[in-house]
């Protein structure tokens, strides 16, 4: 949803009306206070069950900890087949120095092991920023009930534009309530995502844990 005003009173609409047009979306527009005020007490209501929001957390990040594995396993060995290369190099590098006419092989050889650890230090990098991606991070719980459970005296304290952003980050979906008026018009449910849910693989809403 995003936010829109008319005189001095501020509403939210569909954004897909916003970015599609009417063909797709009705504009469905709710008053902004009464929105906030929902989205506030749920967002502490979740925080108000911390053996949920563990047990969420903990789905998510085992979900994590299965998209990670591969990528750990590939950093290890590439790890391995470093140090392996940097031995065979130290190896001839030794039996060059102990040699008073060492063999063009030799050298040749060494350019070779040298060339395969670069191509194996640029993999290692390549992993090291998936892993490194937001989406792939695991979510501390300590992190979220704080973030949850102090949400609406936070967001009252910071700027309008970082308030829209916060929520962003962790709003994934907000249902409206039918109705031809927007006084007749409320939320009826809001969806929470984490950046680690793997694009909707495990999304939060009160009181129920939806599976893609």
């Amino acid at each position: 949803m995003i936010g829109h005003r008319s005189k001095d009173i501020r509403y939210y609409q569909c954004s897909t009306l916003h970015s599609k047009g009417s063909s797709v979306c009705k504009s469905n527009l709710v008053y902004a206070d009464q929105a906030e005020e929902y989205v506030y007490k749920r967002l502490e209501q979740i925080a108000a069950q911390p053996d949920l929001l563990s047990d969420i957390l903990d789905r998510v990040n085992s979900k994590v900890r299965d998209v990670k594995r591969p990528l750990q396993e590939q950093l290890n060995y590439i790890n391995g087949q470093i140090v392996e290369k940097q031995k065979n190099i130290a190896k001839f590098i030794s039996m060059i120095e102990k040699s008073e006419s060492p063999p063009a092989s030799m050298m040749e050889r060494i350019s070779s092991l040298e060339a395969e650890k670069k191509q194996l230090l640029t993999r290692r990098s390549e992993i090291e920023q998936e892993l490194n991606i937001p989406t792939i991070k695991e979510v501390s719980f300590e992190r979220v009930y704080y973030v949850l459970n102090g949400f609406s005296k936070i967001i009252t304290k910071i700027e309008p534009e970082k308030q829209k952003d916060l929520l962003h980050s962790i709003i994934s979906k907000i249902t409206v309530n039918t109705g031809n008026h927007p006084a007749k018009r409320s939320v009826k449910d809001i969806v929470l995502f984490f950046d680690a849910s793997l694009n909707d693989e495990f999304v939060l809403t009160y009181g129920t844990v939806h599976r893609g």
